[in-house]
């Protein structure tokens, strides 16, 4: 096979024109049957190195007011850009360029054993199969392990474009051992083995993975195994301070300053209700609404004993950390509930404490996580922050799940190593992924048609950007299909 494209007519900082003879055009006007939008070319630059040049465009240059003879010299042309160097003595891929090739270099279609090289991570390290090429099935993409579940990681995309079964498939494949090193399956244990909670909005995650693994609490139904578990006491070390849950209620100045006066009294949550409650004024329009979205909420009221209690003499996260055979949790919960993000601060406030003693690391998965910023009250997400700016410190990573990338402070986002993007529309929420990646990854040229299940990835984990098709995996739950059927009895 003719593996021969054209020669380079135009260098920019990230970009290569090629211009592609007439004569390696067939009747059809197509290059090579291997040639398309997103192949990997590769030119020349020493007799050891080569330039991997990724293919953005394919343009017909064809103007009646040409010359023939000019016309049948370069009717093609194609725009690439610049991915990184290969190196042909050691079989290496780096996505630094320190020298750029010249005019005229002849291009050429790169080689298969050479883009598996490129889409592999070194044999060296822990890796996962994350999807395959979208335009080659046969060329498998696979990341860094400790870079992917060791560091922070935006999962973003719209409504059904399969957010959820990405996070699931990196999960499975974690638990069914499908790790690799040395081109050989290991058992992920013996290197890095992260604690994982997911904090499950939509009930997608109940089966996925093996029971056996999981340790779930479902604060939307009527489970309470997990409230006698959270200290809910003021003050302690595992639990938040008054000042703290002053600011969660949003109460008035006047009512602060009633409850601080009274501190040594109030030692735990049913305590600073009665206190405040106790305030001639506290039926104030600002000060009421506050309290009673938490003493009439039914969880509350129902639990009654447990916001009273003593210490817990368990304490959930450390029996879940010791656990050598629950390595998930899911926390099925709603942000939009005032209890549901209470008990988020104290797990997130209780990680934040104990992350210094913690022998292992903890990864938490925020499904549908912007409903949780939709609050102006930041307390909700004050430890979280801190986790997330210091993650390495902390022994911890986080993976954001979004479909509104808008609604998610700028911080979250900068601070992502690895990215997985599937369809986007929205114009700023394309340009607020793009300023993190790299400045030759034109998002918004392709991340509103790259259709389900497919997606952009990069960051860190990745040895350079990649469209690809996730690996299939196993359905989810199914949300609200009552509904669905509803409507097609209906149809």
């Amino acid at each position: 096979m003719n593996n021969f494209v054209g020669y380079i007519s135009s260098i920019t900082q990230d970009k290569i024109i090629i211009k592609v003879p007439f004569d390696n055009i067939d009747q059809n006007f197509c290059i090579n049957k291997d040639f398309y939008i997103n192949s990997f070319l590769e030119t020349n630059i020493t007799n050891n190195f080569s330039i991997i040049l990724k293919v953005n465009s394919i343009n017909d240059n064809y103007d009646n007011n040409f010359n023939v003879i000019e016309w049948k010299r370069s009717k093609v042309t194609v725009c690439s850009t610049i991915i990184g160097t290969y190196n042909k003595i050691e079989n290496s891929f780096s996505d630094k360029l320190e020298k750029y090739p010249k005019i005229n270099n002849e291009v050429y279609l790169l080689e298969e054993k050479v883009l598996k090289t490129i889409c592999s991570v070194d044999s060296k390290y822990l890796s996962i199969k994350v999807g395959n090429l979208i335009n080659n099935k046969n060329i498998e993409i696979s990341s860094n392990f400790n870079n992917l579940f060791g560091k922070h990681l935006g999962i973003f995309g719209k409504t059904g474009s399969g957010k959820s079964r990405t996070i699931a498939h990196l999960i499975r494949s974690t638990l069914n051992k499908e790790l690799y090193k040395n081109d050989k399956k290991i058992e992920f244990s013996r290197y890095f083995n992260p604690k994982i909670i997911i904090f499950d909005y939509n009930g997608e995650y109940t089966n996925i993975v093996n029971e056996n693994y999981i340790q779930r609490y479902d604060l939307l139904s009527n489970d309470e195994t997990l409230w006698p578990l959270i200290n809910f006491n003021i003050g302690s070390y595992e639990s938040l301070d008054l000042y703290e849950y002053i600011e969660i209620f949003g109460f008035t100045e006047t009512m602060s300053n009633h409850l601080i006066g009274r501190i040594s009294e109030i030692d735990n949550l049913k305590k600073l209700m009665d206190v405040a409650k106790e305030k001639e004024d506290y039926k104030t329009k600002y000060d009421l609404p506050r309290i009673n979205k938490f003493i009439k909420n039914p969880f509350f009221v129902k639990n009654l004993k447990v916001f009273e209690s003593e210490k817990p003499e368990l304490n959930f996260l450390y029996d879940f950390m010791n656990n050598k055979f629950k390595h998930v949790m899911i926390i099925k919960m709603n942000y939009k509930n005032p209890i549901d993000k209470l008990i988020f601060t104290l797990i997130t406030k209780l990680i934040h404490n104990s992350s210094m003693t913690n022998n292992r690391h903890i990864l938490i998965v925020m499904d549908e996580s912007h409903r949780l910023f939709k609050d102006d009250n930041q307390i909700f997400h004050k430890y979280l922050e801190l986790l997330v700016r210091e993650g390495r410190k902390f022994n911890f990573s986080l993976w954001l799940s979004t479909q509104s990338l808008s609604d998610i402070p700028e911080l979250y986002i900068s601070q992502c190593s690895n990215f997985i993007v599937h369809t986007l529309n929205n114009y700023k929420d394309i340009m607020q992924v793009q300023n993190c990646c790299d400045f030759r990854l034109k998002l918004f040229e392709f991340l509103s048609t790259i259709g389900v299940q497919n997606a952009i990835v990069f960051g860190e984990a990745f040895s350079t950007f990649f469209s690809i098709k996730i690996k299939s995996t196993k359905k989810l739950s199914v949300v609200n299909s009552d509904v669905f059927d509803n409507w097609n009895k209906q149809l």
